[in-house]
């Protein structure tokens, strides 16, 4: 996530592409944003929950490694 006009297009591909009770892991690491895509997907009935945390960088990227929050999201059952 980074920008709010991201938001609801992401929302709407997660719930075009997973089954009701699919779910879907997404990392994240700490942006501003990623609390209100969280709220948004709550208020759309889904689930979500911080399932590990951990400390990495992107291969080769010579960038400094970032914490990294792995969220799970679950949908809604019909």
């Amino acid at each position: 996530m980074y920008e709010r006009r991201f938001m609801a297009p992401v929302a709407d591909f997660l719930e075009h592409c997973l089954a009701p009770g699919g779910t879907v892991w997404i990392a994240e690491p700490g942006r501003g944003i990623y609390p209100d895509f969280a709220r948004g997907m709550h208020a759309r009935g889904w689930r979500s929950a911080i399932v590990a945390r951990l400390r990495a960088a992107l291969p080769g990227s010579g960038a400094s490694p970032a914490d990294i929050q792995i969220w799970e999201l679950s949908r809604k059952t019909i």
